[in-house]
């Protein structure tokens, strides 16, 4: 069965990707498909000039069927797995379609638009590239590359280095016993989709609130986890994934911004002593987290960090 991969777009000078042990290939005319995505500002790449426009779904991609099943999607197979990971580090819903229902042209519910958060994660992965023939497409040595005789290029293999790792990592027994499954793998990709700012902070909390029920440190039971207030368990995240020992001004602004949690949740806005830049923050917060779970080193691209520790009243760890 031939699937087709919507709103996929590849790293540079790359025709196709190996992912779990398949190859994602560009489909022909790749740049005529990838002009008629989302795009917020004019680009020029490799790969041909695209304009900003509001875009719609889009196919850039092939791949032959995948029978492993679904680790998250139940009667599924893994290339929707592989879909959930492009998604949440491309910064596009990524899915595919079989020929069947590609063929059929039916209308496509999902949406088109570039994701406004998730630029964490997807820097968080290692940028690596490596020199090629450009007329054998092989990869070469460094001392080839001073051959005046070679015609050779860069291209980009850091993006498909990093999903594999962390494809094997998530479908590792250890990694699934410990987050059970991993499902605010899940939670995250609803969290990094374009909506309003409010229900991006209630999604994101969360998946604070998830993590830390299924790591239960305490072995407590449901019923007492339920009664653990959010602070509380922020508190002891923040300490096992980013080693930050918080004082009393730093639980008093955790406090607050629980409180404007509980006042969205509860009320339908956040409370007036909490800023959006705060509940920005701690978006970015959220991308940090996932990314340590996923063994990722997080990019500070953003100033998350220090941006962080200026809410929590601490002064920046030098390295």
């Amino acid at each position: 069965m031939i699937y087709y991969i919507y709103n996929l777009e590849f790293p540079q000078n790359r025709d196709e990707i190996l992912v779990g042990g398949y190859k994602v290939q560009k489909l022909p005319n790749y740049n005529d498909h990838r002009k008629k995505l989302m795009w917020l500002t004019n680009v020029s790449d490799m790969d041909g000039e695209v304009h900003r426009n509001t875009g719609i779904n889009e196919p850039t991609a092939i791949v032959h069927g995948i029978g492993l099943k679904s680790k998250y999607f139940k009667g599924k197979t893994l290339l929707e797995d592989i879909c959930l990971l492009l998604t949440i580090f491309t910064g596009r819903n990524v899915f595919a379609l079989d020929q069947n229902t590609y063929f059929r042209q039916l209308p496509i519910l999902a949406d088109p638009r570039l994701h406004h958060y998730g630029g964490v994660l997807h820097c968080s992965l290692r940028y690596q590239e490596e020199a090629y023939n450009e007329e054998t497409l092989e990869a070469i040595t460094e001392a080839e590359r001073n051959n005046d005789n070679l015609l050779w290029n860069v291209r980009e293999i850091g993006f498909e280095t990093e999903i594999n790792k962390i494809l094997r990592l998530i479908y590792s027994k250890r990694w699934r016993k410990k987050y059970k499954g991993g499902y605010f793998i899940l939670l995250m990709r609803q969290a990094l989709k374009r909506m309003d700012l409010e229900p991006t902070f209630q999604l994101c909390w969360t998946i604070w609130e998830h993590i830390y029920a299924v790591l239960n440190p305490k072995g407590l039971t449901q019923d007492k986890l339920e009664k653990v207030a959010g602070k509380d368990k922020i508190s002891y995240l923040l300490k096992e994934y980013f080693n930050i020992n918080l004082r009393s001004e730093s639980h008093r602004e955790l406090t607050r911004i629980n409180k404007a949690r509980n006042s969205l949740v509860h009320f339908g806005r956040i409370t007036n002593n909490t800023n959006y830049k705060e509940i920005d923050l701690f978006i970015r917060m959220t991308e940090f987290l996932v990314a340590k779970t996923l063994k990722l080193n997080p990019s500070n691209v953003f100033n998350t960090n220090e941006k962080m520790y200026d809410f929590l009243r601490l002064r920046v760890q030098s390295n």
